[in-house]
């Protein structure tokens, strides 16, 4: 699969202008990816005011961010309840750079509390649009203020 264009190719067949020693190709279908989501990092650089930084994902085409309050994300037993949340960035573009240097965020916590972010890849071949999942498999769900789909 070609990571920027994200695209598998079946090859198969005598000759359709692949040239490979190996496999002799009858035809050239394409077929849709699996494109698995995978956030491994989500950083906060040292800009004033910070900004959100992560690894982008294959196949993406843009991200939606947001920031909840913790202690806030809590299981209701068919999914995690993320609680209010604020959409810091809407249909965020992808960049062709190993990493995305994402959306600032200007506020701070308030005393006592602190910030989570969860980050979500839009325009995936397999269309999943989720903040991700807990270790369990339960959807993580905004309750209220969520990025626009």
């Amino acid at each position: 699969m070609d990571p920027y264009l994200c695209t598998y190719v079946d090859v198969d067949g005598p000759d359709v202008g692949v040239e490979c020693t190996v496999i002799q190709p009858m035809s050239v279908l394409a077929a849709q990816p699996s494109c698995p989501i995978t956030f491994r990092s989500l950083w906060i650089d040292a800009a004033t005011p910070p900004r959100l930084d992560w690894y982008r994902v294959p196949c993406a085409g843009t991200y939606d961010v947001i920031r909840g309050t913790l202690p806030g994300p809590a299981s209701d037993g068919s999914r995690i309840n993320l609680g209010p949340v604020t959409c810091l960035a809407n249909d965020f573009p992808q960049i062709d750079f190993w990493y995305v240097s994402g959306p600032v965020d200007p506020e701070s916590p308030p005393l006592g509390k602190a910030f989570f972010y969860l980050v979500r890849a839009a325009g995936l071949p397999a269309g999943d649009m989720t903040y991700g999942h807990s270790s369990d498999g339960l959807e993580e769900v905004p309750l209220s203020g969520d990025c626009s789909p």
